[in-house]
């Protein structure tokens, strides 16, 4: 089976690299984009079938609530999973990325072992990561 690809869309360098690394090991390809403008050109490029996207919520130009909604209503991407992954994590916050299409919400800091095994249950893949 050909390796799944992840979109992590994050304006924080490191966050992306940690979710890089981490996917990477454990055999996903993983694409980035430091907002949800850069995000959603990719997206709508339509050259990287894409599997899940990890979303951060704030970020500059874009942010991830809108990126979402932009995703749902575009018909050419509205059925990629999306997984918000944020520091922002009021009910009020998850219930409003729920209610617009995300499968999951992953609070920040993330911690490896919850990252791959979120993005495991995302994509439908049975394998788990033990924890430490």
């Amino acid at each position: 089976m050909p390796k799944r690809i992840i979109l992590a869309v994050d304006d924080e360098p490191l966050v992306t690299r940690l979710v890089q690394v981490n996917l990477e090991r454990a055999g996903y390809e993983v694409r980035t984009a430091q907002d949800g403008i850069e995000a959603l050109e990719i997206l709508q490029s339509g050259q990287t079938p894409f599997d899940l996207v990890l979303l951060d919520v704030t970020m500059p130009y874009m942010d991830g609530f809108e990126l979402l909604h932009q995703m749902k209503a575009d018909p050419s991407i509205k059925d990629i999973p999306v997984v918000m992954m944020t520091a922002r994590v009021l009910d009020a916050d998850i219930l409003h990325g729920k209610e617009h299409g995300a499968i999951g919400y992953l609070p920040k800091p993330v911690h490896p072992v919850e990252l791959v095994n979120t993005v495991r249950q995302a994509l439908g893949d049975t394998e788990e990561t033990e924890t430490d």
